[in-house]
């Protein structure tokens, strides 16, 4: 004879699977939209030299609880105005320069034949170091997936109580997350030591050039920087205009130019060929028809 418990149990364990599932995936799928699909790749790494416009906003783990700061997004970031110009320059200047401004700030024509649109009108470079915020939530957020489906079905059937105590649960276990994550700082990333970036410093920066239109508004950046240094002195005066009312183009011969580009951006990449080891021979380094489809992640490994 059949137990008259079987099929509710059976019921309710076939509601749950299927609903645990279901939060499950669209944790998974949101992580991942954000921490993958959100940034498409221009160039692998790129080299800046240029002048930060304003303080930057550094990484804080509470501000989403003050000012409604976007769950995930914490990076420590700023601008960078891109060397010979000032902050006052337009951004039809900057991108019209045949330099910096061409190469990195532009509209990119591979990023519009997708379909996708740039709405930003900023004159300066968008930079961000990362943040461990985005990996450690999603690690918590899918380790908490049971305990999310369990309060969603419990609030649903009225258990209020038990609802409440695992909403607590979960409140805790985001808390404790916050409190783990990393907070991105400039000495992540810095071979001099360089903790605090101020605006007006100098700086040389590497990293991934990317289009991002993960904000309500669209432009290119790079994310992540992977290599920062503050230029100070004489060496910040090479690579500043001195004479007013500079050209627009910056000529290949233009001595600023050619300090940014041997004395800084050359030696750099020769510093960071000798610590990859060889890794922009790499296939993920270099792309063929679009970055989206074969750039800038690693080639599949065949056994």
């Amino acid at each position: 004879m059949s137990n008259p418990l079987t099929a509710p149990f059976g019921a309710a364990l076939a509601v749950g699977a299927l609903a645990l599932g279901f939060v499950y995936g669209f944790i998974d799928g949101m992580c991942n939209a954000w921490i993958n699909n959100r940034l498409i790749c221009l160039h692998p790494d790129i080299c800046a030299v240029g002048w930060v416009q304003a303080d930057p906003e550094s990484s804080d783990k509470w501000k989403i609880f003050r000012e409604g700061e976007p769950f995930f997004d914490d990076d420590y970031n700023f601008n960078l105005t891109l060397a010979p110009h000032n902050d006052a320059d337009p951004r039809s200047a900057v991108v019209a320069d045949q330099f910096q401004g061409t190469d990195w700030l532009a509209n990119d024509p591979r990023v519009t034949a997708l379909g996708l649109t740039y709405t930003d009108d900023r004159n300066a470079l968008h930079c961000e170091i990362e943040s461990s915020r985005a990996s450690t939530t999603c690690t918590v957020l899918k380790a908490m997936s049971p305990f999310i489906t369990a309060a969603l079905l419990g609030c649903i059937a009225g258990f209020w109580i038990a609802c409440l105590l695992l909403l607590l649960l979960i409140a805790a276990a985001i808390v404790i997350s916050r409190i783990a994550e990393h907070e991105g700082t400039p000495a992540d990333v810095s071979s001099d030591g360089s903790g605090v970036v101020h605006a007006g410093d100098c700086l040389v920066i590497s990293g991934r050039h990317v289009y991002d239109g993960g904000h309500p508004n669209a432009w290119n950046e790079i994310h992540p920087v992977r290599h920062l240094q503050k230029l100070v002195g004489q060496d910040a005066a090479e690579i500043q205009r001195q004479a007013p009312g500079a050209p627009t183009v910056i000529a290949v011969t233009d001595p600023v130019r050619m300090t940014i580009r041997d004395r800084w951006c050359e030696k750099l990449g020769e510093i960071q060929i000798g610590l990859t080891d060889g890794s922009r021979d790499r296939p993920e380094n270099g792309w063929g028809a679009h970055p989206l489809l074969d750039g800038c992640e690693p080639a599949p490994v065949l056994h």
